[in-house]
């Protein structure tokens, strides 16, 4: 998916201290924005803006808190149903 979105130009990679994290581009927040204002994807937006309200928390701090919680979603093969 990341591969995807960087060949067609919406996000970019960054690497910081060894971390490989990726940000939008201008392109990817234009089609972001473009999403978002879609009927469609209101479910989504309004998620995502209650997620940030809530949990305004990084991607790492959040992946880890889910594997905190969930312990078994590590574990877990692709497509189990959770």
């Amino acid at each position: 998916m990341l591969g995807a979105l960087t060949g067609k130009g919406l996000i970019e990679p960054k690497h910081e201290d060894a971390v490989a994290t990726y940000c939008t581009t201008q392109a990817g927040h234009d089609v972001a924005r473009a999403l978002a204002d879609t009927e469609s994807w209101r479910p989504v937006r309004e998620r995502a803006r209650l997620l940030r309200r809530h949990f305004n928390l990084s991607g790492t701090t959040l992946k880890d808190l889910i594997y905190e919680t969930f312990p078994d979603i590590v574990e877990a093969d692709w497509g189990t149903h959770l």
